[in-house]
């Protein structure tokens, strides 16, 4: 029984420590409860480059599993990791219950846990986040920020951010705002839509090509028409309006064009298939 409470009041302080199932795993939907939620792993003995995958505000999707078997096909173990359920949050736009930092936390306990899989090549892992996912998945290029959180290992060694809030955006929040660093040592591709009305390209445009002048490994793709979330088939047809001025409109071209840029990017910082 105490056992059980103490769980239970880890989780409701936000502790990383949910349950991982054993390994390979295949689902095919979400689990309620797990941080590592899937496990993507493509046939054979390996060992393979892998990511970890990182949500949106918006929760744990098929959005995200559907890059679980995407990155599969590219040659990676992919592990996809829910930071909201084993916290008892479902959706956290506005509210920001789960933080950046907390997410970033999912994040190396990921990679920890797939640096023990006999199949995984512990030294080619890398990350790739989608929108507020994808804010953790930039501080933690950071060399400071992984000594400071993940002291004593050594960390990702690829980034991928698709439409993200790098420095300070139009609310001016610093907790969800500080995450492209001048300390940066992680290759990151950074993936941004042309017309992101949300987390507008220009708050990382900027501060991308300081540190591209300062012999930082920052790649910027910026996709021409694309809105944010543009690669989500869930915001088809209409497309998807969270608030006045802002629209999430999916873009199949847009999206093959990212798809195929980020295979790019991660076979040369991972070695996956090109």
């Amino acid at each position: 029984m105490c056992a059980v409470l103490l769980a239970a009041i880890w989780a409701a302080l936000g502790g990383t420590q949910a349950a991982w199932p054993a390994e390979p795993v295949f689902l095919a939907q979400p689990t309620s409860g797990s941080l590592f939620n899937a496990l993507y792993r493509p046939d054979g003995a390996g060992p393979f480059p892998a990511m970890v995958v990182l949500h949106t505000c918006g929760g744990l999707a098929q959005h995200e599993l559907d890059w679980g078997n995407r990155l599969k096909s590219w040659g990676y173990v992919a592990a996809v990791v829910d930071s909201f359920r084993p916290r008892g949050e479902k959706f956290i736009c506005g509210n920001w219950r789960v933080t950046v930092d907390q997410m970033a936390s999912d994040a190396f306990a990921a990679l920890d846990r797939l640096r023990a899989m006999p199949f995984v090549d512990p030294d080619k892992i890398g990350v790739i986040g989608f929108s507020y996912g994808a804010a953790a998945a930039v501080r933690l290029t950071s060399r400071g920020y992984d000594q400071a959180h993940h002291p004593d290992k050594s960390n990702f060694r690829a980034a991928v951010a698709y439409y993200v809030r790098c420095t300070v955006g139009q609310d001016g929040a610093p907790e969800r705002d500080d995450n492209l660093r001048d300390d940066l040592v992680t290759p990151l591709q950074l993936v941004l839509g042309e017309k992101d009305t949300d987390t507008p390209i220009a708050t990382c445009t900027d501060k991308a090509t300081q540190l591209v002048q300062t012999g930082k490994p920052v790649e910027t793709r910026v996709i021409p028409g694309a809105t944010h979330a543009f690669d989500n088939p869930a915001n088809s047809g209409k497309g998807f309006s969270p608030r006045p001025g802002v629209l999430y409109l999916y873009n199949a071209e847009a999206a093959n064009q990212a798809a195929a840029l980020t295979r790019t990017f991660l076979a040369q910082a991972l070695g996956g298939k090109p």
